[in-house]
């Protein structure tokens, strides 16, 4: 999730050429937090089933409206109100500050990867 296409390409890109992941198959990518919050519950929802699909969600820390860490938050909440497994969350932010990290931490991700991603991250 980015609120910019072209860092969500990126990362397609990286996943595909240096993992061997066809990111065509295995990745959705949306531009702002209500939309990530939205697509994990419209998955649960059309599977009456509390296992999303999603279980790894590169997250952008910094964005308008509902930035990153109130989207982990939101979804974090979502997914335990219904018992259901929580996905890896890793922050992706070009802010690498020790109070950036740690919110993202407090947020609930799971790790926090500085922009521009580079697959020796992944």
């Amino acid at each position: 999730m980015d609120d910019q296409s072209f860092n969500i390409d990126a990362l397609k890109i990286i996943l595909k050429y240096h993992l061997g992941l066809d990111s065509s198959k295995y990745c959705t990518g949306v531009l702002s937090g209500q939309q990530a919050l939205d697509l994990i519950k419209e998955d649960i929802e059309s599977k009456n089933n509390p296992r999303s699909k999603f279980t790894l969600i590169f997250m952008d820390c910094n964005m308008p409206g509902m930035d990153g860490f109130e989207t982990t938050l939101k979804i974090r909440e979502y997914l335990h109100s219904l018992g259901a497994e929580q996905p890896i969350i890793s922050a992706v932010t070009g802010h690498m500050e020790q109070m950036y990290i740690d919110q993202a931490i407090m947020s609930g991700m799971n790790q926090v990867l500085s922009k521009p991603v580079n697959s020796l991250y992944l």
